[in-house]
C-alpha cells in the first residue's frame, strides 16, 4: 500500500473514495459469485446425500430391534457392545440427570427453610449497568464513582462504506 499517499484535499480524496467504492463492488460480485457456487455445491451434494441418509435410517431401524432381541446372547451378558461388520453395535447409558418437582418455586422455598437445604441453593448477585448509569448522575453519584463506577464514552471509529447515490461511480 506504499504507493497510494494521503490525501491534501477533498479534491485529492474524491478518486481514492472513488476506488474504494469500486473494490467494494468488486468483493460483492466476488462473494455472490461464490455463495452461488457454493449453493450449487450443497445443491449436488443435498441429492447425493438424501438416498444414503434414508437407507441409514431404515438400516437403523432394523438392526435395533434386532439388537435389543440378541444382542446380550452375542455379548454373553459381558458386555454392552460388540464390533459387527465395520461398525459398533449395540447400547449405551445416558448421563444421569437430576429430575425436578413439578412445582419448583415450592422445593426451593422448602430448601430455603430447611438448614441443610441453604447449602443446596445458589443466589447469583449482578450489576443492573441501567441502574448504575442512570444513579451516576443522582445523589447517590459521589459514592458510586468512590467505588470505582464510571460513565465511559464510546470509542470514536473512523468510517469508509460504499453509498450507492446519484452520481455515484458504479
Amino acid at each position: 500500500m506504499g504507493g497510494i499517499r494521503t490525501p491534501r484535499s477533498v479534491k485529492g480524496a474524491q478518486p481514492l473514495c472513488e476506488r474504494y467504492a469500486e473494490i467494494e463492488d468488486a468483493i460483492a460480485r466476488i462473494e455472490n459469485d461464490r455463495n452461488a457456487a457454493i449453493a450449487k455445491v450443497d445443491i449436488d451434494a443435498d441429492g447425493k446425500l438424501e438416498p444414503l441418509l434414508a437407507e441409514k435410517v431404515q438400516l437403523r431401524d432394523k438392526l435395533e430391534p434386532w439388537w435389543r432381541a440378541d444382542g446380550a446372547a452375542l455379548t454373553e451378558g459381558k458386555r454392552k457392545s460388540i464390533e459387527l461388520g465395520g461398525c459398533m453395535i449395540g447400547t449405551r447409558s445416558g448421563k444421569e440427570s437430576l429430575g425436578l418437582p413439578k412445582d419448583e418455586n415450592a422445593a426451593k422455598s422448602g430448601l430455603g427453610k430447611a438448614r441443610w437445604g441453604k447449602a443446596l441453593l445458589k443466589t447469583t448477585v449482578s450489576f443492573d449497568k441501567r441502574a448504575i448509569a442512570k444513579a451516576l448522575a443522582g445523589r447517590n453519584a459521589a459514592a458510586l464513582k468512590d467505588m470505582g463506577f464510571s460513565l465511559v464514552p464510546g470509542a470514536e471509529d473512523f468510517v469508509l462504506e460504499r453509498v450507492t447515490q446519484e452520481g455515484t461511480r458504479t
